[in-house]
């Protein structure tokens, strides 16, 4: 993934709990809102929370994917229009749209969404068969997750989580620190 991916999944997660407080296992959520963490309409993230197997199911992880689809509807073909004036012309808006819930597909609802408004997808099948993908990916992502807590236990994949993180800020600090303090420019 490039940062820019990476940077702005965590906001898409964040923006999903303040909108599916009702998230339940077997759910999976589909986005590509710029207001709530997306990037541009294009870039379609699918969410999938992970729950613990207890009878009251604890959330412990999300997993996530976004895929550059490269058509989504708006104006232009390849829904990258640079002239556009509003948030239609390029292309279809998902906000996070309850693809899955309880294991049950939404799809035809989804592929209606991807077939209306003023500039529809061009390429629904492809868009369909690209979010499946995202799918098994984040679902092959949660049993990974689930056999790790089974083998070592919540607290130490968290413990670990926590680990890799406080480990990457530290390395992008020293990184940092190296550039010379002043004004510096760049052309290419």
């Amino acid at each position: 993934h490039i940062p820019v991916h990476l940077g702005a999944m965590s906001e898409c997660v964040k923006c999903l709990m303040q909108d599916a407080p009702d998230m339940r296992p077997g759910d999976v959520f589909v986005t590509n809102d710029p207001f709530r963490g997306g990037s541009h309409l294009p870039d379609v993230t699918v969410v999938t929370p992970v729950f613990d197997a207890s009878e009251e199911p604890r959330l412990m992880f999300f997993t996530a994917s976004r895929a550059h689809h490269a058509e989504i509807g708006g104006v232009t073909p390849g829904s990258m229009p640079p002239f556009s004036r509003n948030l239609a012309e390029e292309g279809v808006l998902i906000r996070n749209f309850r693809l899955v819930q309880r294991q049950t597909s939404s799809e035809a609802a989804l592929r209606d969404l991807l077939s209306s408004g003023p500039y529809p997808s061009r390429s629904v099948g492809e868009n369909l068969a690209d979010i499946n993908a995202q799918v098994a990916a984040n679902q092959s992502g949660v049993q990974q997750l689930l056999q790790l807590v089974d083998r070592y236990g919540l607290v130490v994949v968290h413990g670990y989580m926590q680990h890799i993180q406080r480990a990457a800020e530290a390395k992008m600090r020293a990184a940092l620190l190296k550039i010379p303090a002043g004004e510096h420019a760049f052309s290419d």
